[in-house]
């Protein structure tokens, strides 16, 4: 063999066996449940309350900061007050909850209607926050521009939904079912971090109970009475 190929062998094999330096994985900082109960929260408020009630059963919310959050709510029929009925009509709402949030994403948000919309209940949580609410063209420019950062992560987005709160609502024998998903930038970033195996401070990744009261919404009774639950749901 020619010196200059032992030459190469022989750096190979070093450089192979040589220790490669850890890098320093980039930690997320977050809430104590990550970002779980400020949702529940927002969601409760009359502002997310109206936009829910809308015809897109969408809220999107522009935080003091830069944050986001977006909730939307959907729901299914049931016939009969069977388990089986009613684990359908709770899928049935959220895959309409999440339709909506897909549909609102990508056709209404950009609509001039909508941009008012977000721009008024923008300028109501910045006076809340204290914060000093710049010249309308520059608020409208910065609006638009974290729509659209938000319209770009939209997969990640209708992947980070969970459900908040669902409630029951007999009629006759059968009835309907009514779920609230919802996500934020700190519950998404939480997510994002587990799932790519980052290091989260500052947060317990809580774990369900798997215990659901015998009047939970999805569960089987012996009378279709009225019920609402608040899911213990983790980000």
């Amino acid at each position: 063999m020619k010196p200059y190929r032992i030459l190469l062998l022989l750096v190979l094999v070093v450089f192979t066996q040589a220790p490669i330096a850890a890098q320093p994985k980039e930690q997320v900082n977050a809430p104590a449940d990550g970002g779980r109960s400020e949702l529940k929260v927002a969601v409760a408020s009359p502002e997310v309350k109206e936009d829910l009630a809308s015809p897109d059963g969408v809220a999107l919310q522009l935080l003091p900061g830069g944050g986001w959050r977006i909730f939307a709510r959907g729901s299914g029929t049931y016939d009969f007050n069977e388990a089986d009925e009613i684990r359908g009509a709770t899928s049935d709402a959220q895959l309409r909850a999440k339709a909506a949030v897909a549909k609102f994403l990508s056709e209404r948000v950009t609509s001039k209607d909508a941009m008012e919309n977000i721009s008024v209940k923008t300028k109501r949580l910045m006076a809340k926050s204290g914060e000093a609410e710049p010249s309308a063209e520059i608020l409208k420019t910065d609006i638009q521009k974290r729509v659209e950062s938000v319209v770009a992560v939209a997969n990640e987005v209708l992947r980070g939904l969970v459900v908040l709160e669902s409630s029951k609502t007999p009629v006759g024998k059968g009835g309907t079912i009514q779920v609230t998903v919802g996500v934020s930038s700190k519950s998404q970033a939480v997510a994002d971090a587990v799932r790519n195996g980052k290091p989260v401070t500052g947060t317990e990744l809580l774990k369900p109970s798997g215990k659901q009261g015998t009047n939970g919404v999805g569960t089987l009774t012996n009378e279709n009475s009225p019920q609402k639950k608040k899911t213990k749901t983790d980000f």
